[in-house]
């Protein structure tokens, strides 16, 4: 099938399905996301964690694909009647993104990982309190970027 009739027909899906089409497309990136992490932690393909490979994939398939579907319609139907401009609309967006929905979300990011992980909850609070401000940081220097296109 050529590359432009699948495209097509993913579209198409996206219409039609909107969230089970994100639980698809949310765990093959969320798999993916952890192969290229593991990569850079230096393990070769025969050397990744099969079950860090599942939690994410778990994650993105259960949990990110569903959640962003709908935040992100949410998020566009909030933010429409602010845009007196196309770059007003998207500030708008990234700031509402940032503060509104992912200051709780990586706080359940790190819980939900750490229940799938097996994890007493106690380790996740550890989690949230080593990782959370410099993860956050993160994603403000990566995902806005990533938004101004959209």
């Amino acid at each position: 099938m050529p590359v432009r009739r699948l495209l097509l027909r993913y579209s198409e899906w996206m219409e039609r399905s909107p969230i089970h089409s994100n639980m698809a497309t949310g765990g093959m990136l969320w798999l993916l996301g952890d192969v290229i992490s593991q990569r850079f932690e230096g393990k070769t393909f025969r050397e990744m964690d099969p079950k860090r490979l599942g939690i994410m994939a778990v994650y993105g398939t259960v949990v990110a694909g569903p959640l962003y579907s709908v935040w992100y319609r949410v998020l566009e139907r909030w933010t429409l009647p602010l845009a007196h401009s196309r770059w007003k609309h998207i500030g708008v967006k990234i700031l509402a993104d940032q503060f509104v929905f992912e200051i709780p979300y990586l706080a359940a990011f790190f819980t939900i990982i750490n229940a799938l992980e097996g994890k007493p909850f106690r380790s996740a609070v550890d989690k949230i309190k080593a990782d959370y401000v410099s993860t956050y940081l993160t994603d403000w220097a990566v995902w806005p970027a990533y938004q101004v296109p959209c």
